[in-house]
């Protein structure tokens, strides 16, 4: 994903990643056989090699250098809160609702926010030096 970005550009390689990440989502939330949840796998996997890549360029190209650690340290805080909260609330939502469906469709909503939000970044200005 780092070596397209550098040719395309890293916004377009970010969004094309939330896309697949979108696509593994339905996927999942359609998913009524082992092959389809294969399908999951594979697709998933993908989007979040490109997304691991990505998040560093996103920061440094879009927010600067200069609070870099700061930015992306915040960056992983946050998902580290949707990871180790999301799987507690799928269950909730499992346990009230008997289906995940709530829960898939809640992920696909925050991956089409991050996806928008990624679209509005505007470029940092360049710095001095």
């Amino acid at each position: 994903a780092g070596y397209i970005a550098d040719r395309v550009s890293v916004r377009n390689v970010t969004i094309f990643a939330f896309l697949l990440q979108l696509l593994a989502l339905v996927i999942l939330l359609e998913a009524g056989s082992t092959s389809m949840l294969w399908a999951f796998v594979v697709v998933f996997g993908l989007a979040m090699g490109a997304m691991f890549a990505m998040e560093p360029l996103v920061v440094s190209r879009y927010f600067g250098v200069a609070s870099f650690g700061a930015i992306y340290g915040g960056l992983w805080a946050l998902q580290a809160v949707g990871w180790a909260g999301g799987a507690p609330l799928a269950g909730y939502i499992f346990d009230v609702t008997r289906s995940y469906d709530l829960a898939f469709i809640m992920f696909i909503a925050t991956t089409l926010l991050a996806m928008v939000l990624t679209f509005l970044l505007k470029p940092a200005a360049k710095q001095a030096g």
